[in-house]
């Protein structure tokens, strides 16, 4: 098995996929608000939107299938929705992901969250999983000028902790994910979840299928 980087000072974690076993529940909600809407996509076309930002995402779904929807729209009606269904879904922790941060705590190792979601929605699911006060720095792409593939939310929550890029590890479960830490010059492993929708993961590091492993390499 392939080792990690002997100066790992801080682990950023992407959270739908990864945290929390949430891609199923996104799923379902972008098909209701597909169905409201009227907006018709294929299924092997919906793997290309997953990790995409929610601005991007409707940009695209708006251009290209809904041209009378306005992007503006459709995003102030997907956080609202978004926020309501997740607050009364079940929600759990991936399994062996507390184990592995409570961990690193014990390691030394800072710990980022890095989520493409809503602010609101972060903290509706870090709540829901009892998780709100174990990271070190909690932030959403809104709040970096461009969303991944782009290193921006990557290289900012670095600079809150107070660490170097190269001194980071990136657990993503989306091919957009791993593309921005790549693009950040920081170690990626691509956490191959059993809802990760066929995502591509060959441009990780490192993919792994357990959260145990990973505490196994960090010694």
């Amino acid at each position: 098995m392939s080792e990690l980087p002997k100066n790992i000072r801080a682990v950023i974690f992407d959270m739908d996929g990864v945290i929390v076993d949430s891609e199923h529940l996104h799923y379902e909600t972008d098909s209701r608000i597909f169905e409201h809407f009227g907006i018709t996509l294929q299924e092997k076309e919906r793997h290309q939107f997953v990790g995409m930002s929610v601005q991007k995402f409707y940009e695209t779904i708006c251009s290209k299938y809904s041209p009378k929807l306005s992007p503006e729209y459709m995003i102030e009606f997907d956080r609202k929705y978004r926020a309501w269904y997740f607050r009364h879904a079940e929600i759990d922790a991936n399994e062996h992901v507390v184990e592995l941060l409570a961990h690193l705590k014990i390691k030394n190792i800072r710990t980022a969250l890095a989520s493409g979601s809503s602010p609101e929605l972060i903290e509706i699911i870090l709540r829901k999983i009892s998780l709100s006060d174990t990271f070190e720095i909690v932030l959403s792409s809104e709040k970096v000028p461009r969303p991944k593939p782009w290193p921006d939310v990557f290289l900012r929550a670095a600079e809150l902790l107070g660490v170097n890029p190269e001194e980071c590890l990136v657990i993503e479960d989306s091919a957009l994910g791993i593309q921005a830490a790549r693009a950040a010059g920081m170690f990626s492993i691509g956490y191959k979840g059993k809802n990760n929708h066929h995502q591509d993961l060959s441009g990780a590091d490192l993919t792994l299928e357990s959260f145990q492993t990973i505490c196994s390499l960090i010694k």
